[in-house]
């Protein structure tokens, strides 16, 4: 037996299909689909192994490839009902997934593929396609033009159950297929409709809606009668309205001194109802009687039905029906009767007032202004008599009032009144009033376990509530969400609290102020009133707080938790809240608490919503450095709590002095005394003090502050930069640091050798020693470029540092400053913060990272750099820009950029002195406690990358004896 080639088979085999199909030959296309993309899949290799065995070839032996076929607004079983047929190459296997097409189709020949759907759609491979890749061929389908204009011009339209528009919409829709529309207007019936489009055109349809309502028009005469339509009362006539439901409906007019009208009325569809156009109304006959009215004891004031009459004995005219008649006198118990009044007839009615009983009357004061009733009766303390029945007492004393209601009865009951009339103040400020609770001032023991000192406070006033949302609004012009404005506002930094006091100060005129944590924590403790409680307001902490356990992380509605002995909420729970302190430092290794002075970071007291119930006692004392925590997810539970000086003259010994500069960490000397850097508050007694300060590299500044009895404020002080002159060890660039600063950075990074006391700037911009200054004495003759924070005073200093190690002073102190001492310094971390994150550059890049003569680190940009020096990479990655040393010779040490090396940022073993390849250089800023700030940069996604997206942070702090970088900078010329 014969066996037919297996080639010769294939082609039989697509000979007669194309015979079967009647496809020998192509015609123009007639179909809507159209090819709107073909495109080769990038590294895309087909899975051979999904392919029939018989079809993974083409009848000439070609390998196939893979053509996935999208077809944008088609579903998967529109697209199983298109043909696909070939001419020039053969279509081996063809299925449906995910959506697409797939066919096998002949690599290494060129031809056609006709697409059958509504006619022919013919697609010409623009090349040979080669074996085993994969290519999306994306067909679309041509549009027409649908318009849809509405009676009412209000009416939605839908097509396809898509809304389009309003009263008129225009539609790009898919030809061949069905299309509704539909249109939908409240108090119309809604239309549908189908159209269809078979070629490229525009059509336009009419919809106006046919209304499901009517109107009514409703005269009398006289006009001015009340309409209730089914008992609802909707105007006087003449009454016009315009949108009635069809159907029956009960109109009733009602008009004073003419009888009642009422009828039913049906409203029809698309009719005017006019059935109450011209309705008389008939007037009703007044009539009149009279009523002699008298009382014993005479002279009782009258009042029928509300209205006030006169005082007995009186005549007095009525209409016939019933009234009520009240009499009251002072000191005797009211009266009343109900009588009938007939036509042209006198009631007479007599009354009998019981007189009352003998009330005292009392406040927490003398001299206080009684009123009952509404009427002024006398100062307290008083005893009047007042008559059977309730009463209002109130008590004013100068703006603040107090009230109480009180029953007095024949027998039992009341004898006296109390009235408390608060020293409290309300403030009300746009509207928003809140109230300060009065603390006199008193002497007590500040802090706990050793960490105490003898206080004495004046008398102040403080917020009854934290500063909620709704006066933060009112006083800052925000606008917060309904929800929360009776919560405390949150996220807010000390210095925002600073702000909100100034302007609250100025739409006040008053003084407030944030109070001092001696102030704080004597209002927390129940001032004169404590009791000794664990906690401000009681010893079980969920009774009187709002913190981690019970808050479900968010803050609540203020005042809704117990208050203390003074009526003050939520002190121990809720929200932090910032004191106007700088933090007093105590090293508890010391006998007695030695005192350390004070610190940079701003005091914050009492718990907060995200706070343990360790961290809520009402004793202990924390800190956060201010210029640190400006807009930070740290602050998530901080906010405010005013006060302002009571003005008790006698209990105010003292003022506050509040001092700090721009920058902070300034020496600060007072009347020729040290008081440790600023940020400083100080209590001080009444009088002229000299307040001077200094700091590395900028200009000394003096000036005198008075300080008055009760008397708080902040006074900043700006220090301006020393000018120098240029000394060649710079580059050529120029930074802004500031708004209105700007340095030259050192070309190297700084360097030291201990057994010549030398230092030097590296030579070259990436030269690294990654040698740390860890216990190096005078002998070690190598070079070190490691330094803990703060060497600049004493270049071979171990490492270690605790709290009492003063604030860091600038490099300029080393003999690297050619002898002025005060050339060369480090950046603050705001300046670091400026240079990179928000500085405007002519090139819109300030940094990037790169690897120069193979050496991983940070380029910085000077603010002219023009991007046609060189084309450089943002993506945050060492390997995205390398450059050698010749093109850094060339196109960027001449413009002005500076490269930061970063293979020896930092030491991160001590052991085998590895260093990482990261890069962190130390500011002049310190932090807190064991922590200075640095800026750091790394490569995107290693293990070290915590802080930024694109792995560079001008904001981190490290441990200060860690070995860091120093990169000094001058003032540009």
């Amino acid at each position: 037996m014969q066996f037919l080639n297996i080639t010769n088979m294939k082609k039989a085999f697509l000979l007669i299909t194309l015979i079967l199909l009647g496809i020998i030959g192509f015609a123009q296309n007639t179909s809507p689909l159209v090819v709107k993309d073909f495109m080769l899949q990038t590294n895309g290799i087909m899975d051979i192994e999904q392919v029939p065995r018989d079809a993974r070839t083409d009848w000439d032996n070609n390998p196939v490839c893979m053509i996935q076929v999208k077809a944008v607004g088609f579903d998967e079983n529109l697209m199983q009902k298109f043909v696909f047929v070939p001419n020039g190459l053969d279509i081996m296997h063809k299925t449906i997934r995910d959506g697409m097409v797939i066919l096998y189709v002949s690599s290494n020949k060129t031809g056609e593929i006709v697409i059958k759907h509504m006619g022919d759609c013919t697609f010409k491979l623009p090349y040979k396609l080669e074996g085993h890749k994969i290519y999306v061929l994306t067909l679309g389908m041509e549009t027409a033009t649908l318009v849809i204009r509405t009676i009412p011009t209000n009416a939605e339209i839908y097509v396809d159950n898509q809304k389009v528009g309003t009263g008129e919409a225009i539609s790009a829709v898919s030809i061949g297929g069905e299309h509704r529309y539909r249109v939908v207007c409240e108090d119309y019936y809604t239309k549908e409709g189908v159209v269809v489009f078979s070629k490229r055109e525009e059509k336009s349809i009419n919809v106006e809606l046919e209304p499901n309502f009517s109107y009514i028009i409703i005269k009398t005469d006289p006009s001015g009668a009340d309409v209730y339509i089914d008992d609802v009362k909707v105007g006087t006539t003449p009454y016009q309205m315009k949108k009635i439901t069809l159907g029956n409906h009960v109109v009733e007019l009602k008009k004073n001194g003419y009888e009642s009208y009422a009828d039913m009325i049906s409203i029809i569809r698309g009719e005017i109802n006019r059935q109450l156009e011209n309705v008389p109304l008939t007037a009703m006959r007044v009539a009149y009687g009279t009523i002699f009215v008298t009382s014993t004891p005479e002279g009782a004031d009258i009042n029928i039905d509300g209205e006030y009459k006169g005082r007995t004995p009186q005549t007095i005219e009525m209409l016939i029906g019933e009234h009520t008649i009240v009499v009251t006198k002072e000191g005797s118990s009211p009266a009343s009767k109900t009588v009938t009044v007939n036509e042209n007839q006198t009631t007479n009615v007599s009354l009998y007032l019981e007189s009352g009983r003998e009330i005292a009357i009392s406040t927490n004061g003398t001299g206080d202004k009684i009123y009952v009733d509404g009427n002024y009766i006398g100062v307290s303390p008083l005893k009047t008599i007042m008559g059977y029945g309730n009463h209002n007492v109130e008590a004013v004393r100068g703006d603040k009032k107090s009230k109480k209601s009180i029953k007095v009865e024949k027998t039992g009951g009341a004898t006296s009144v109390h009235l408390d009339i608060s020293d409290n103040l309300f403030i009300t400020v746009n509207g928003v009033s809140f109230e300060m609770v009065k603390v006199n001032g008193g002497t007590y023991t500040k802090g706990k376990q050793g960490f105490t000192k003898q206080v004495t406070v004046g008398a102040y006033y403080i917020g009854k509530y934290e500063v909620t949302f709704e006066l933060w609004d009112a006083v800052m012009g925000t606008e917060s969400d309904k929800s929360v404005i009776n919560n405390p506002k949150e996220y807010v930094s000390w210095n925002a609290g600073q702000e909100f006091v100034k302007r609250l100060n100025q739409l006040t005129g008053k003084n407030f102020r944030l109070p001092t944590e001696a102030e704080w924590e004597y209002a927390a403790r129940g001032g004169e009133k404590s009791k000794g409680y664990k906690y401000s307001g009681g010893d079980n902490l969920d009774d009187v707080a709002w913190y981690y356990s019970n808050s479900h992380g968010s803050s609540h509605p203020v005042g809704t938790k117990l208050p203390n002995e003074l009526g003050i909420y939520d002190m121990t729970g809720n929200v932090c809240e910032w004191c106007q302190d700088s933090y007093e430092c105590y090293n508890p290794q010391y006998i007695g608490m030695k005192y350390l002075g004070r610190y940079w970071g701003r005091v914050y007291r009492g718990g907060g919503n995200q706070k343990l119930n360790y961290e809520c006692d009402m004793l202990e004392s924390y800190e956060l450095n201010p210029a640190s925590y400006e807009d930070r997810f740290d602050l998530r539970d901080f906010g405010i709590r005013l006060v302002i000086n009571a003005e008790d003259k006698t209990n105010a010994k003292t003022g506050v002095m509040d001092i700090t500069s721009n920058p902070e960490g300034a020496t600060i000397m007072i009347d020729g005394k040290k008081y440790g850097c600023t940020p400083v508050t100080l209590d001080s007694v009444p009088g002229d003090y000299v307040v001077r300060l200094s700091k590395h590299g900028y200009e000394d500044v003096e000036q005198r502050i008075q300080v008055k009895a009760g008397w708080s404020e902040t006074t900043v002080v700006k220090m301006n930069r020393i000018k120098q002159q240029k000394n060649g060890n710079e580059s050529r660039g120029v930074f802004s640091v500031s708004d209105d600063t700007k340095v030259c950075f050192a070309i190297g990074n700084l360097q030291y050798k201990a057994s010549t006391n030398t230092w030097r700037f590296a030579e070259q911009p990436w030269e690294v020693i990654g040698k740390p200054n860890e216990k190096r004495s005078q002998k070690y003759d190598g070079w070190i470029d490691l330094f803990s924070w703060g060497t600049g005073n004493n270049p071979i200093q171990p490492y270690g540092f605790s709290c009492d190690n003063g604030p860091f002073n600038d490099w300029g102190d080393n003999v690297i400053s050619n002898g002025d001492g005060k050339t060369w310094f480090t950046l603050t971390n705001d300046e670091w913060h400026y240079v990179l994150d928000k500085r405007k550059t002519n090139s819109g890049i300030n940094y990037v990272l790169a690897t120069v003569n193979k050496v991983q680190g940070l380029i910085i940009l000077p603010d002219d750099w023009d991007v046609s020096n060189y084309k450089l990479s943002k993506e945050p990655y060492y390997e995205s820009n390398k450059l050698s040393q010749a093109v850094w010779e060339k196109s960027f040490e001449p413009k002005g950029a500076v490269f930061l090396p970063a293979t020896a940022g930092i030491l991160v073993n001590k052991i085998t002195k590895e260093a990482s390849p990261e890069g962190y250089y130390w500011s002049s800023v310190y932090y807190k406690k064991d922590n200075a700030f640095a800026i750091g940069f790394h490569k995107k996604n290693d293990q070290y990358n915590l802080y930024s997206n694109d792995g560079v942070y001008a904001l981190s702090y490290e441990n200060r004896n860690r070995g860091v970088c120093v990169r000094l900078v001058r003032l540009a010329e």
